[in-house]
């Protein structure tokens, strides 16, 4: 029963305001008042990950049973699974009901359930979720744990996730490489063969920078523009501005602005933008969608947000990002957390920087994009 990682607050909102799985909410709340909280609570423990590190390369475990990941949290994870595959002849993850954080605001349950799918077939990962997995198993295997209920701290009591301490663990410990992922659909369904056939024909850059004036996804006031800061938020803008600029005066048809962050709802749209923000039209999910801007889409370019961190694990992509750390000034956290580590290897943009902040120079990245184009319109 998943509502159990909620608390008392959350669960008498979805009693008072009737929602959908208002008779579980009553039920938990009622156990938990009879028990003491000592039934059905969800309890965070702060102990530290557990770990075996050994040089036997047959089996690596990710256990990530109770861990309360949210889409973020796995993309950080995520960055590592290629390698993880490949050192280890067999490489399995274990999950269970709460393996994925039950949060109100951010419901994308389903979106991870069909990441996970996409995964295992595309990198061959072995998913198991049962939760029946016994402990003792973990003896003779190479593993991390991580668990809200276990154990999920690092150094100076703090999370996993944090830049410094996902260095010290999977860089540092395990020597585990940071590498992006050519993601492919094996198979295709015809909605999805028909877009990707229309995009071929043109060149396309990827727009996601966060833009909600209106607030109807953010409920930050700080976050309207996204997580960086006004001025490098205008600094966006104007590349948009310029690029939009400069395709109008070279009359180019064949160039297409993909607009795809559902939070970029305040965005002017011009006559080079084809909009993707609701992909879910064409009965495409979210592991579908990266794998369409894997094949056909030649940059990217946005601020920080979960949609950045996927993107930038593709492979085939040139990625143009806006990072600047505004908005966590005691946690570096375009190095590793919201920017993958190994992002900073690719030199294809040039930042003054990075990998504490990612500002691109606008005047070299347009020339870089439109050498881009012309090999495209030459068909290299």
């Amino acid at each position: 029963m998943r509502l159990i990682q909620l608390k008392n607050i959350q669960l008498l909102k979805n009693i008072f305001f009737f929602k959908t799985n208002f008779l579980q909410s009553i039920f938990i709340l009622i156990i938990r008042l009879i028990t003491l909280g000592v039934y059905f609570n969800f309890k965070k423990a702060n102990k530290k990950i557990s770990f075996k590190n050994t040089k036997n390369k047959n089996l690596f475990i990710l256990d990530l049973r109770d861990a309360k990941l949210n889409l973020h949290l796995f993309s950080i994870l995520m960055q590592f699974f290629l390698d993880m595959r490949q050192k280890y002849k067999k490489f399995l993850i274990l999950t269970n009901l709460h393996t994925y954080t039950v949060v109100p605001s951010r419901p994308y349950s389903e979106e991870f359930n069909s990441l996970c799918n996409f995964l295992k077939k595309n990198l061959k990962i072995n998913f198991i979720t049962s939760g029946v997995y016994k402990s003792t198993n973990l003896k003779n295997a190479n593993f991390i744990k991580i668990s809200f209920i276990e154990g999920m701290f690092w150094k100076n009591n703090s999370k996993w996730s944090d830049p410094l301490n996902t260095k010290d663990i999977f860089l540092n410990k395990f020597k585990f490489k940071s590498k992006q992922i050519d993601l492919k659909l094996f198979y295709k369904k015809k909605n999805y063969s028909e877009l990707e056939k229309k995009l071929k024909k043109t060149f396309n850059l990827v727009f996601y920078p966060t833009y909600d004036l209106d607030q109807k996804f953010e409920d930050n006031k700080l976050r309207k523009r996204g997580v960086i800061s006004k001025k490098n938020f205008q600094k966006l803008n104007n590349f948009y501005n310029e690029l939009n600029s400069e395709l109008e005066r070279r009359k180019i048809s064949d160039f297409r602005i993909i607009l795809l962050n559902k939070k970029s709802i305040s965005w002017s749209k011009s006559k080079f933008v084809f909009d993707l923000r609701d992909f879910e039209k064409y009965k495409i999910n979210f592991p579908e969608i990266l794998s369409l801007v894997n094949s056909s889409c030649q940059w990217t370019l946005g601020s920080e947000g979960t949609l950045m961190s996927y993107l930038l694990l593709l492979k085939k992509p040139k990625h143009i990002i806006y990072v600047d750390n505004s908005h966590w000034p005691n946690i570096h956290t375009a190095d590793g957390h919201a920017v993958p580590f190994c992002y900073k290897d690719l030199n294809y943009v040039n930042y003054k920087f990075k990998p504490k902040t990612y500002i691109p120079d606008t005047k070299d990245t347009l020339k870089k994009i439109f050498i881009d184009y012309k090999k495209f319109k030459n068909g290299l």
